[in-house]
């Protein structure tokens, strides 16, 4: 009887250990598609929702702390402001939505004109449109599905986000392009555009405050982008402007020097251009760069991560010294994506395991929810709780704009992160590239598709996949 009693517990500890251990196997590293896929409730580290690519990469989502919540709910605050350009539901765009009342920058037009303060010249911020930020939301609206418990419309609008998603690419090619009826002399943005997946220059040519661009690249008309309340929409932008062009607007001569040379992180420079270079260099293969920058944008000197936030030694927008919000989401966003690579090329970040995790990743990202958490139910945030600058993680938070809260979302649109992976490693880019894409530096199309690789939107899947082995990459 005692052997019949030995016999089953030990039965029962094997029983448990392995248990446990197949647990962990599914849930830390998801170790085969037929148990990573979402809905059979596998891929999750504790309770944090995560989905698989078409890449084969497992993407986590927020920490248990927020989880999809608050995802969801800072998505939803990043699309209120959600206009159709057409009456055919075609093209739209994300407003600026900074505050409820006019836009606070002094804009002038292409022809250095100020623009009046009034409204029929500068329209509300739901019809005041930053082509560049609505860029940056989409990447969140086409994977925001793919989380188990993850919204697939808007909560108050009830828009489809993939739909969204879809219509801001294709509206952004389309006031690119001089043969659509939505073409508005706009100019992308050669700052934004490196942390999406297409190169930039070697420094920050854009011009600021930024310009309206209309059809005709003067003050808007009766006819012209009129919403059905009868405001005119504007579109705004600060980019890198050639005077003297006005119809079309063109980009000045994109300044390349020493793009083949390699860069340490500047301890005393702008963070958030940094991060823009170090995605740059990305995009260009310069592998040895990206690596320098993004270990010295984590080693505690001057403006790197010190624990609160980065550019903690910096003014901000005339400010005290203290943080700005976006950068959290920027460095979240940027090693996640270029983590795997530089792991293969043998160029693994500092605190970055073989898995590519990272303790310190996940300190930034518990620091920028906690304060989401903050201030996001403050009346006048409603879900958009990241604030432009801050000088503790729970005072000193003002302008809560569309940049912080855009970013946030980024660092978990991981088929974005695949498409921009797969660019990378395509060698298209090199030091001697220009802006943009191959052949035209004012566009955002390859292989006639709105996506850093060339693939369809829908497809959410790149043509070059960087992860091909049978493992999947835990990003």
């Amino acid at each position: 009887m005692c052997s019949l009693v030995a016999v089953a517990l030990v039965m029962l500890a094997v029983w448990c250990l392995m248990e446990v251990a197949w647990k962990a196997m599914a849930s830390d590293h998801c170790q085969t598609r037929e148990h990573a896929v979402p809905w059979k409730g596998w891929c999750n580290k504790g309770k944090v929702a995560s989905f698989q690519t078409n890449s084969n990469n497992i993407c986590r989502g927020p920490p248990v702390s927020v989880g999809m919540t608050g995802l969801n709910r800072l998505t939803a605050f990043c699309t209120a402001s959600w206009v159709w350009l057409d009456n055919a539901h075609q093209h739209g765009l994300i407003g600026n939505f900074n505050a409820s009342g006019l836009i606070p920058l002094s804009w002038v037009y292409l022809n250095h004109q100020p623009v009046p303060h009034d409204h029929d010249h500068r329209p509300q911020q739901s019809h005041a449109f930053e082509p560049n930020e609505a860029h940056k939301i989409a990447p969140i609206l086409i994977d925001l599905r793919d989380f188990p418990g993850g919204s697939t419309q808007h909560p108050i609008s009830k828009q489809d986000y993939f739909q969204m998603a879809t219509s801001i690419l294709r509206t952004y090619t389309a006031v690119l392009d001089p043969q659509s009826p939505l073409f508005a002399n706009f100019l992308t943005d050669w700052k934004d555009q490196a942390i999406l997946g297409y190169p930039i220059p070697a420094t920050n040519q854009n011009r600021n405050p930024g310009f309206s661009f209309t059809f005709s690249g003067e003050a808007a008309k009766h006819g012209a982008m009129q919403a059905p309340d009868g405001e005119f929409y504007g579109i705004f932008s600060a980019a890198a402007y050639q005077q003297g062009t006005l119809n079309p607007a063109r980009h000045v001569a994109a300044d390349l020097k020493n793009l083949n040379k390699p860069i340490q992180w500047n301890p005393n420079g702008f963070v958030d251009e940094q991060f823009f270079q170090a995605m740059n260099r990305f995009m260009r293969g310069d592998w040895a760069t990206v690596k320098a920058m993004l270990d010295g944008a984590i080693d505690g000197n001057g403006n790197a991560w010190d624990g609160t936030g980065f550019g903690g030694n910096q003014k901000v927008r005339g400010e005290k010294p203290g943080y700005r919000g976006e950068y959290l989401g920027m460095y979240l966003a940027v090693s996640r994506i270029v983590a795997p690579v530089l792991r293969e090329k043998g160029f693994q970040l500092n605190t970055f395991d073989s898995n590519d995790r990272s303790h310190l990743w996940d300190e930034v990202e518990a620091v920028m929810w906690k304060l989401w958490q903050t201030h996001e139910d403050e009346a006048s945030q409603n879900g958009g709780g990241i604030p432009g600058h801050y000088t503790s993680l729970s005072t000193g938070g003002i302008n809560f704009d569309n940049e912080g809260n855009i970013a946030a979302t980024y660092p978990y649109a991981c088929s974005w992160h695949d498409r921009v992976r797969a660019a990378a490693l395509s060698g298209m880019y090199n030091a001697t590239s220009q802006p943009g894409v191959p052949g035209n530096p004012n566009s955002i199309l390859v292989d006639g598709n709105p996506t850093p690789d060339g693939s369809t939107i829908e497809s959410a899947a790149p043509t070059n996949p960087p992860n091909t082995s049978a493992m999947p990459i835990v990003i």
